[in-house]
């Protein structure tokens, strides 16, 4: 794990390192869970799911190709997190909790995937985003 050095007009931030095994690229700003089917080793990554919910590790830091390394940011602000279109416009407000779904790199507000499925683990929106297609908005992620 990598601990972004804290002040205190910086907020904290914890990353870790994971392999994309996926069978595509990741981009940034989307979901990432750890495999919990193929290769189970804690470090292998592919994208959210069924069976790998409870494995979501965070937010992917930057754009990673198929078998490649990178950091997903599992605690702390974030400028940029990926929304799923949920089918209809919605409008995500500040507080509400955004989490995973199977088959989807963007979070959702939709009560589809309960808490308990994905570990407790989400992301807090911190900015009013009205979406009908994938967007984008600034989040507290908190999947340690």
């Amino acid at each position: 794990m990598q601990f972004a050095q804290t002040g205190r007009t910086i907020p904290e931030k914890i990353f870790m390192i994971y392999r994309n095994m996926s069978g595509s690229a990741m981009t940034a700003n989307q979901a990432v869970c750890l495999d919990l089917g193929t290769t189970v080793d804690g470090i292998s990554s592919i994208d959210p799911a069924s069976g790998s919910l409870l494995g979501w590790i965070g937010i992917a830091d930057q754009d990673v190709a198929d078998t490649g390394y990178s950091i997903a940011q599992n605690f702390g602000y974030r400028d940029s997190v990926l929304l799923s279109h949920e089918g209809s416009s919605v409008t995500v407000t500040i507080g509400n909790a955004l989490h995973i779904l199977n088959g989807a790199a963007g979070l959702n507000t939709s009560t589809v995937e309960g808490l308990s499925v994905v570990g407790f683990k989400y992301v807090i929106c911190a900015a009013t985003t009205t979406i009908s297609a994938a967007a984008y908005c600034k989040g507290i992620i908190r999947c340690l």
